[in-house]
């Protein structure tokens, strides 16, 4: 399989063995391009320290996402809490309106959060303070 196909592959669909493999192959190059993130965070093993220093050094040196990218960071298949506080700042950078069009899947994702405190909780908050009725 090449890499391009492996990129528009769904969100919800899993990677094969092969397909991880690919993409952590050539994580470097892939550092460009704003779809490939979330595959790539999905080929992470976040059990070895090793890997997960790696990939999270690389996430953040990685072109900015959309926000449906950030969303799917907030989803259950991503519980390292340096990925969900990545997905947040992606979020800061949007405009209220924007958000707007997503607020019920940003308090949704709250339901993923291993604590009340959590970067996404925080952000929910402060933009809510910011916009009263």
């Amino acid at each position: 399989r090449c890499i391009t196909s492996v990129l528009r592959l769904p969100p919800n669909r899993a990677l094969h063995a092969d397909e991880r493999a690919l993409l952590w192959r050539f994580r470097y190059s892939l550092t460009q391009e704003t779809r490939a993130l979330t595959k790539f965070l999905k080929c992470v093993d976040w059990g070895d320290a090793s890997e997960a220093k790696q990939a999270a050094s690389l996430m953040h040196e990685w072109a900015t996402i959309g926000v449906a990218d950030a969303l799917e960071l907030l989803s259950p298949d991503f519980l390292n809490p340096e990925v969900r506080a990545h997905a947040v700042s992606v979020l800061r950078q949007k405009d209220d309106d924007e958000l707007l069009y997503y607020l019920l899947q940003l308090v949704q994702a709250l339901r993923y959060e291993q604590d009340d405190r959590s970067p996404s909780a925080e952000f929910l908050v402060e933009r809510a303070r910011a916009n009263p009725l």
